[in-house]
């Protein structure tokens, strides 16, 4: 049991000394407000699979207390066809994002072809049919789980607002 708490702790201990990513490693929780202390003051906002990885059971989390924002990368342990409990893989912070940027998942573009393993903040213009600028990028590894930052050059994002805003189905 010591050793479980020992882990559990430097865990804790490298995640707080990270500021753009870090892995606390398979960190197992049932509901995202009724997890460790880590994340008492988080509360969930969005819940999506991600797409091509859905036979591994991977998704993301964004999370934000308010003023920062986190994205979980997850894996469902399912029992029968219903998820059992998520484990965390990897966590990328984002901490104090402007009111007009946004984080985009699974709906960016690079150099006008999908890329659904591509994370952007962008800068929000709601007027247009996809962000064209990029403020920060991470593309997924699936195979390592970790978000590895790319260049912004060549990425733009969907503005599904701006689809929902005008009853347009894509």
């Amino acid at each position: 049991m010591k050793k479980i708490y020992f882990l559990l702790f430097f865990n804790l201990i490298l995640h707080l000394c990270s500021f753009s990513q870090s892995n606390i490693g398979k960190k197992i929780f049932n509901k995202i407000n009724a997890i460790d202390d880590i994340f008492k003051d988080y509360k969930q906002e969005m819940r999506t699979a991600i797409t091509g990885l859905e036979k591994e059971k991977k998704g993301y989390y964004i999370i934000t207390n308010g003023y920062n924002k986190k994205v979980l990368l997850t894996k469902s342990i399912m029992q029968g066809n219903r998820v059992k409990y998520d484990v965390i893989l990897a966590i990328l912070d984002f901490d104090n994002l402007n009111k007009n940027e946004e984080i985009i998942l699974q709906e960016c573009r690079l150099n006008k072809k999908n890329d659904n393993l591509i994370i952007a903040i962008v800068e929000k213009i709601n007027n247009q049919k996809y962000y064209y600028k990029a403020i920060k990028a991470f593309r997924l590894n699936p195979n390592n789980n970790t978000f590895n930052p790319i260049s912004t050059i060549g990425i733009d994002c969907l503005n599904i607002e701006y689809y929902t805003q005008y009853n347009i189905i894509f």
